[in-house]
């Protein structure tokens, strides 16, 4: 949990990207909304996709210019070293052996974290949610290899928006699910005035 009280404030913007719009909050009412998915899909979640959408709208902000101050960009930064710092610290105690104390050394050195938030961390990702720390960085890096793979495909013809829609019509998918989607949106998008 974040405490903002408690700790530097540069990441604001950062953190209302990834958990509201353009991030949490509009993919999952874009799929709550969405009549043609089955109730089950219209409230599921795949952790992958969850957080790899919400990381890639937080940087997609700064690509469409939302980080205008040179603070709100430098938070950008600080909760991106945060999360490589979470999975740094994940694969430490849940792989490498690392204690409680060594991870929380690390974050302390290298996390621009208060120390409450380098205990509640500690413990979120020993015992509470290993491996989920993966999650952010491989979803949001799925998403931006598979946005340069469809830019390359459709050339001066790709929209930053059909692949948005490609993304988020299909709600919640696994990853090689969402690549199939994505791939068949694509060729679709292709094959459009191609017989014309």
């Amino acid at each position: 949990s974040v405490n903002l009280s408690k700790g530097p404030l540069n990441n604001i913007g950062a953190l209302n990207y990834h958990e509201l719009v353009p991030g949490h909050h509009f993919h999952l009412a874009t799929q709550q909304e969405n009549e043609t998915l089955h109730p089950l899909r219209q409230r599921s979640i795949v952790n992958v996709y969850n957080e790899g959408w919400a990381e890639y709208a937080a940087t997609f902000a700064g690509e469409i210019g939302m980080y205008r101050e040179p603070e709100e960009r430098f938070g950008r930064l600080m909760m991106d070293a945060f999360l490589t710092c979470r999975l740094v610290v994940d694969t430490g105690m849940n792989v490498l052996g690392w204690t409680i104390e060594g991870a929380r050394q690390y974050l302390r050195n290298n996390g621009f974290m208060p120390e409450a938030e380098i205990h509640s961390e500690t413990i979120r990702y020993s015992c509470d949610m290993p491996g989920q720390a993966l999650a952010y960085k491989l979803g949001d890096t799925f998403l931006y290899d598979a946005r340069e793979r469809m830019r390359t495909a459709l050339g001066d013809r790709f929209d930053i928006r059909d692949f948005h829609d490609a993304v988020l019509k299909p709600g919640a998918l696994p990853l090689p699910l969402l690549k199939q989607h994505v791939e068949r949106e694509t060729e679709r998008l292709a094959n459009i005035g191609a017989d014309d």
